[in-house]
């Protein structure tokens, strides 16, 4: 029986110039690093699909993620990857967002 892998990424960089706690705070960004990485890397972009929470950043990763992705697997031929996002993919709630740190 073949192996199933799963990467689960939280999401990327976030541009946070104030130093807050944000977790579902709306405004703050990512960069493009994460989604790059992945793309690039023979060992993680043979993914088959991509699944993301309905947060605002882990959908913007996960929109880079497959981006990127089906840049490379249209140039091996392969048919697109879609989104599918799933309200059971969730962070816990914390009392402290939108705090200092």
């Amino acid at each position: 029986m073949p192996a199933t892998t799963i990467h689960f990424v939280r999401h990327g960089k976030v541009e946070n110039p104030g130093h807050l706690l944000y977790e579902r705070l709306p405004g703050f960004h990512l960069s493009e690093v994460t989604a790059h990485y992945i793309a690039v890397n023979p060992r993680l972009n043979t993914v088959s699909a991509i699944y993301s929470s309905p947060l605002e950043r882990t959908r913007e990763t996960a929109g880079e993620i497959l981006t990127a992705l089906n840049e490379v697997r249209e140039t091996r031929g392969e048919e697109p990857l879609e989104l599918t996002t799933d309200e059971r993919i969730i962070e816990a709630r914390n009392e402290f967002r939108g705090t200092r740190i």
